[in-house]
C-alpha cells in the first residue's frame, strides 16, 4: 500500500461519512514540522509527511491523524498539531521513544525510535 492509497482511502472515508477533507500542507509547513520535531528526537517518517502534503491532518468518526500545525482550515474539529500532541502525551511518560501519528479513542499508530530514524509503524491499544 502506498501513501497515495492511504490518502485516497482517507478521502473516500471522509466523504462517505460527511467529514471535511483538509487541503494539503505546503512545503514550508512540512519543513517547519520537521524542524519542530527535533524536540521529539526525530521527524515523522517520509510516508507520513507525504500524507500531510496531500491532506494536512484530519478526523473521521473519532479517528485522527495530526496536522503539521494546529487548526481547521477547511472546517471540522480543530486538531492539535503533531508536535503538541506528542509533547502532551510524553508528560504522562511511556512514549519518549515514539512519535504518535494517528489516534483513535482506544488506539494509536506511532513510529518507533525516531532517534534511530526507524520507520517501523506500531499500532497499540490504550490500556
Amino acid at each position: 500500500m502506498t501513501t497515495n492509497d492511504v490518502a485516497a482511502a482517507w478521502r473516500a472515508f471522509a466523504v462517505e461519512l460527511g467529514y471535511p477533507v483538509q487541503a494539503g500542507a505546503g512545503p514550508a509547513s512540512v519543513a517547519d514540522l520537521v524542524a519542530r520535531s527535533a524536540v521529539l528526537g526525530g521527524a515523522p517518517p517520509p510516508e507520513f509527511l507525504d500524507l500531510l502534503r496531500d491532506q494536512n491532518g484530519g478526523e473521521v468518526n473519532g479517528l485522527r491523524f495530526f496536522p503539521a500545525r494546529s487548526g481547521r482550515p477547511t472546517g471540522g474539529t480543530e486538531l492539535p498539531d503533531l508536535v503538541e500532541v506528542n509533547l502532551d502525551m510524553r508528560d504522562g511518560g511511556g512514549l519518549a521513544e515514539h512519535i504518535v501519528l494517528v489516534r483513535a479513542a482506544s488506539a494509536c499508530a506511532r513510529c518507533t525510535c525516531p532517534a534511530e530514524r526507524s520507520t517501523n509503524w506500531t499500532a497499540s491499544r490504550w490500556t
